[in-house]
């Protein structure tokens, strides 16, 4: 008996032992365990803080997107080429060297009908590039040719020139020096238009940049509208929608950029249209559910990338798609454990949660 009792308590030794080996390898496992999660949080704080940092750089570029864009819009307005006033300039040095040189012949055309009509029978007119002529009862002859007058009277005929032909050649001289008169008053009345480019005034270093992009933004719209060009308000060439009757905004948390973008979508479009807006009116109020960085895209985005609904969409979700919720694995799954205080019910229900992101 004593032997069968020794036997029985060596036996629950041996298993008392097996036990704890058992125990200490649980414990082990539950350290590696509790290593791994350790590692995993580490990870995953280290992928938020990129996040952050990734949407920090993103907000940044575009800001730095739209104060260029600023700034090219001014600088467009500035710009000034001075060879325009040099070619209108010279061409109006030529026209009226022209106008000087009719003047001239003008004038001494004056001085020639003056000498004719001084003397009521012959005169003899020298002209410029012409020989003397001689006038005879109204008419102009050539002096070299009077003594031949009796002798050819067919051959005369063919040289006399009348003062109507002197008169016309004036009038004809008038109206050119009248027209290229009112040619070179048309040149400097545009001339007046195009004034010279404004003198930048230096800022003193201190100053924001972008109050002093606002100073110039301002000028150079005072200066477009005094012209009579076009405005600010005419850049942007988005279609107007008309508002349905007793329509007002509703309160819709607005997207700056951070969180899934489909969401947002989502929860703007079925809003928008629980309130009678079709997809025109939906694209028209889309920016007043933004602000931040988001805002800022919406700003620099070209009217012809969001013309309808669907376009704008597609290019809302292509800027912010890092946002876009990461799917669960598998593998994810099946490594996820129970937390050493958590509840049964809790793991299964956190268990189920994840399962529902697959």
């Amino acid at each position: 008996m004593k032997d069968a009792e020794v036997s029985k308590i060596n036996l629950l030794e041996e298993e008392n032992k097996l036990l704890k080996t058992e125990v200490m390898k649980l414990k082990t496992e539950y350290c590696n365990v509790l290593q791994n999660l350790e590692e995993k949080k580490s990870e995953l704080k280290e992928v938020k803080c990129l996040e952050c940092f990734a949407q920090k750089l993103v907000s940044e570029n575009l800001s730095l997107q739209t104060g260029l864009s600023r700034k090219n819009n001014v600088l467009k307005g500035l710009f000034f080429d001075p060879s325009l006033l040099q070619e209108s300039a010279s061409n109006s040095k030529d026209q009226i060297d022209e106008i000087e040189e009719l003047a001239a012949s003008l004038e001494s055309l004056e001085q020639e009908l003056a000498r004719l009509g001084s003397r009521p029978g012959e005169f003899i007119v020298t002209s410029l590039d012409s020989p003397s002529w001689i006038r005879v009862g109204g008419r102009l002859t050539r002096a070299s040719d009077q003594s031949d007058q009796k002798s050819d009277q067919g051959d005369m005929d063919s040289r006399i020139v009348t003062v109507d032909q002197f008169a016309a050649a004036m009038a004809s001289i008038q109206e050119a020096i009248a027209s290229l008169s009112q040619r070179i008053n048309g040149q400097q009345a545009q001339q007046t238009e195009v004034a010279p480019p404004p003198a930048i005034v230096p800022i003193p270093i201190s100053e924001d940049p972008h109050a002093r992009m606002d100073k110039l933004e301002q000028k150079l719209r005072q200066m477009r509208t005094s012209e009579g060009a076009i405005t600010w308000e005419d850049f942007d060439g988005a279609p107007v929608a008309s508002l349905p009757a007793k329509f007002r905004m509703p309160e819709i948390e607005r997207y700056t950029g951070i969180g899934c973008p489909r969401i947002h979508l989502r929860l703007d479009s079925t809003v928008m249209r629980a309130h009678g807006l079709d997809d025109a009116q939906m694209v028209m109020f889309f920016p007043m559910s933004l602000s931040g960085a988001a805002q800022c895209w919406f700003a620099s985005l070209e009217v012809s990338r969001r013309r309808t609904w669907d376009d704008l969409a597609q290019e809302f979700l292509r800027q912010f798609a890092f946002n876009t919720v990461i799917d669960v694995s598998r593998r994810e799954l099946e490594a996820l454990r129970q937390r050493p205080k958590e509840s049964v019910t809790s793991f299964i229900s956190r268990w189920r949660r994840r399962f529902h992101r697959l």
